[in-house]
């Protein structure tokens, strides 16, 4: 690929630019509006909490693990204000645009198809929210973004280990923003398990001790999320109950629990960018 590597690639970086630039501008209106709603209970419940409680601890469903942990971080440095409790969510909202621009040019090769879905995301009203949220929404969407590209490395070069390692990185920085993102996590995983699987069968050359190497940032990255989970997991319990009696309560759910209807609602999320 050239992006990013080649003096000749000038035409991507100025592209790259000026949908970053278009992404910060959208961004950038209002970030330092009073916080409100689920946010400010984020900050007056996390914002003083030590990295060990964060980590070891997860009090309600309300908590973002690693959006409070990188916002406590930019407010020691710079001082409390609504702009920089939000910078992590700011940045990462920014950053996911060329992010997804590189991630597409490398899959396709296309200019065009690298340009429309970060066109996309710049432009999408969620993720403009999102970005201007102290929450966790768009440390998942920056992350989700590194998973797939470091899947997408290292299938096509399994011993690559900067690839290995941020794999791991990105896949339990997602985790620690939100467990439940452990399902997108798990399909990553399971999808590059069997493309690895897949290639050794179609190599004869290739042996089982080849296959298990090519599997131990798989191994290293769920050994990580189970040691976590079982540090958190009587929290969990607590507050999916906590959650559910709030659903039925307050957002007049039926039930919270696995139905067609439900899945037709995310579905119909999903495919509405604005």
């Amino acid at each position: 690929m050239e992006i990013f590597t080649r003096s000749k690639s000038r035409n991507d970086w100025l592209l790259v630019f000026v949908l970053t630039f278009l992404a910060f501008g959208l961004r950038w209106p209002g970030i330092d509006a009073a916080l409100s709603s689920d946010e400010a209970t984020s900050f007056l419940m996390f914002s003083e909490s030590s990295w060990q409680s964060l980590v070891l601890n997860y009090q309600t469903p309300n908590q973002h693990t690693l959006f409070s942990l990188l916002s406590n971080i930019s407010q020691n440095l710079f001082g409390e204000s609504e702009l920089i409790f939000r910078m992590p969510a700011l940045l990462a909202g920014i950053l996911a645009v060329p992010l997804i621009y590189f991630f597409s040019y490398q899959c396709t090769n296309s200019r065009l198809s690298a340009f429309l879905p970060a066109l996309l995301l710049a432009l999408s009203g969620p993720h403009i929210k999102w970005s201007q949220l102290g929450r966790g929404y768009t440390l998942t969407i920056l992350l989700a973004l590194l998973v797939m590209l470091s899947v997408f490395k290292l299938i096509k070069n399994s011993n690559n280990k900067t690839w290995g390692l941020l794999l791991i990185a990105s896949s339990f920085g997602m985790v620690l923003a939100l467990p439940s993102n452990i399902y997108f996590v798990f399909a990553c995983s399971l999808f590059f398990t069997f493309m690895m699987i897949r290639e050794n069968k179609q190599n004869s050359e290739t042996r089982l001790k080849d296959l298990t190497c090519s599997l131990i940032p798989i191994f290293a990255l769920f050994g990580f999320i189970i040691a976590y989970f079982i540090f958190i997991y009587t929290d969990l319990k607590v507050g999916l109950e906590s959650y559910r009696r709030y659903a039925l309560v307050y957002e007049g759910a039926k039930t919270i629990e696995f139905n067609w209807n439900r899945i037709g609602l995310i579905a119909r999320e999903l495919v509405n960018p604005w």
